[in-house]
Protein backbone atom coordinates (compact mmCIF):
# COMPACT_ATOMS: atom_id res chain seq x y z
CA UNK A 1 0.00 0.00 0.00
CA UNK A 2 1.33 3.42 -0.98
CA UNK A 3 0.97 6.28 1.67
CA UNK A 4 0.78 9.44 0.69
CA UNK A 5 1.70 11.13 3.33
CA UNK A 6 5.14 10.76 1.96
CA UNK A 7 4.35 12.80 -1.23
CA UNK A 8 6.31 15.92 -2.00
CA UNK A 9 4.07 18.94 -1.20
CA UNK A 10 3.53 21.02 -4.39
CA UNK A 11 1.73 23.95 -3.23
CA UNK A 12 0.60 26.19 -0.22
CA UNK A 13 -2.44 25.10 1.95
CA UNK A 14 -1.19 21.03 2.01
CA UNK A 15 -1.31 19.29 4.91
CA UNK A 16 0.53 15.99 6.23
CA UNK A 17 -0.11 14.07 9.56
CA UNK A 18 2.91 11.98 10.97
CA UNK A 19 2.91 9.22 13.87
CA UNK A 20 6.11 10.09 15.13
CA UNK A 21 9.05 12.03 14.88
CA UNK A 22 10.56 8.92 13.05
CA UNK A 23 7.74 9.84 10.20
CA UNK A 24 8.32 13.55 10.54
CA UNK A 25 12.04 12.96 9.34
CA UNK A 26 11.61 10.29 6.80
CA UNK A 27 9.49 13.21 5.03
CA UNK A 28 11.48 15.50 5.67
CA UNK A 29 14.12 13.43 4.02
CA UNK A 30 11.80 13.13 1.13
CA UNK A 31 10.72 17.24 0.77
CA UNK A 32 13.88 18.78 1.04
CA UNK A 33 16.09 16.21 -0.65
CA UNK A 34 18.83 16.03 2.06
CA UNK A 35 19.62 13.70 4.92
CA UNK A 36 19.90 15.39 8.79
CA UNK A 37 23.67 14.30 8.04
CA UNK A 38 24.28 16.77 5.12
CA UNK A 39 22.25 19.47 7.35
CA UNK A 40 24.55 18.85 10.37
CA UNK A 41 27.53 19.19 8.54
CA UNK A 42 26.33 22.29 6.89
CA UNK A 43 25.46 23.21 10.35
CA UNK A 44 28.97 22.05 11.61
CA UNK A 45 30.59 23.62 8.55
CA UNK A 46 29.03 27.33 9.39
CA UNK A 47 29.88 26.87 13.27
CA UNK A 48 33.18 26.68 11.75
CA UNK A 49 33.01 29.46 9.99
CA UNK A 50 31.38 31.52 12.77
CA UNK A 51 33.84 30.82 15.09
CA UNK A 52 37.06 31.98 12.87
CA UNK A 53 35.29 35.23 12.38
CA UNK A 54 33.84 34.79 8.49
CA UNK A 55 30.79 34.58 9.12
CA UNK A 56 28.17 36.97 11.33
CA UNK A 57 27.18 34.95 14.58
CA UNK A 58 23.85 34.29 13.85
CA UNK A 59 24.68 32.68 11.36
CA UNK A 60 24.86 29.08 12.14
CA UNK A 61 21.79 30.08 15.08
CA UNK A 62 19.98 31.23 11.81
CA UNK A 63 20.45 28.16 10.13
CA UNK A 64 19.86 25.88 13.02
CA UNK A 65 16.62 27.29 14.03
CA UNK A 66 15.10 27.66 10.23
CA UNK A 67 16.06 23.90 8.94
CA UNK A 68 16.87 21.40 11.64
CA UNK A 69 15.04 22.39 15.55
CA UNK A 70 12.34 20.35 14.97
CA UNK A 71 10.94 21.56 18.38
CA UNK A 72 9.98 24.75 16.45
CA UNK A 73 6.26 25.63 15.74
CA UNK A 74 7.76 26.93 12.38
CA UNK A 75 10.59 25.28 9.63
CA UNK A 76 11.50 25.63 6.46
CA UNK A 77 11.56 22.10 4.44
CA UNK A 78 12.13 22.22 0.59
CA UNK A 79 10.52 25.48 -0.95
CA UNK A 80 8.18 25.83 1.92
CA UNK A 81 8.07 27.48 5.05
CA UNK A 82 5.87 24.44 7.30
CA UNK A 83 4.01 25.45 10.56
CA UNK A 84 3.70 22.26 13.05
CA UNK A 85 1.14 21.21 14.88
CA UNK A 86 2.18 18.91 17.66
CA UNK A 87 -1.03 17.22 19.53
CA UNK A 88 -2.92 14.08 19.05
CA UNK A 89 -5.55 14.25 15.94
CA UNK A 90 -7.80 11.37 15.36
CA UNK A 91 -7.93 11.01 11.46
CA UNK A 92 -10.23 8.32 10.09
CA UNK A 93 -7.08 6.53 8.65
CA UNK A 94 -5.51 6.54 12.58
CA UNK A 95 -4.11 8.80 15.53
CA UNK A 96 -1.35 11.14 14.46
CA UNK A 97 0.92 13.51 16.67
CA UNK A 98 2.42 15.78 14.34
CA UNK A 99 0.46 17.91 11.69
CA UNK A 100 2.07 20.04 9.33
CA UNK A 101 0.66 22.74 6.97
CA UNK A 102 2.30 24.96 3.78
CA UNK A 103 1.99 28.07 4.56
CA UNK A 104 4.99 30.12 2.75
CA UNK A 105 6.70 29.30 -0.36
CA UNK A 106 10.18 29.72 1.14
CA UNK A 107 12.61 30.16 -2.06
CA UNK A 108 10.79 33.51 -2.64
CA UNK A 109 11.69 34.85 0.45
CA UNK A 110 15.32 36.73 1.26
CA UNK A 111 17.15 36.11 3.79
CA UNK A 112 15.86 39.09 6.26
CA UNK A 113 12.46 37.97 4.96
CA UNK A 114 12.96 34.60 6.64
CA UNK A 115 15.04 36.98 9.67
CA UNK A 116 12.16 38.66 10.39
CA UNK A 117 9.51 35.48 10.06
CA UNK A 118 11.93 33.70 12.65
CA UNK A 119 13.81 36.20 14.06
CA UNK A 120 12.27 35.08 17.80
CA UNK A 121 13.57 31.73 17.89
CA UNK A 122 16.64 32.91 16.23
CA UNK A 123 17.09 35.55 19.56
CA UNK A 124 16.27 32.62 22.09
CA UNK A 125 18.82 30.03 20.81
CA UNK A 126 21.12 27.60 22.47
CA UNK A 127 23.03 26.88 19.15
CA UNK A 128 26.39 27.80 18.52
Amino acid sequence: MYDKRFLKVKKLGEERYFRDDREFFKFIKKQSGRTFNDMYRTYDMLVDNVKSGKLNPNASKSYWETHINTDNDKLIIGDFIFRIFRGYFDRTSGLYTINILAEAKANFLCANDVYSIFSEEIKNSKAL
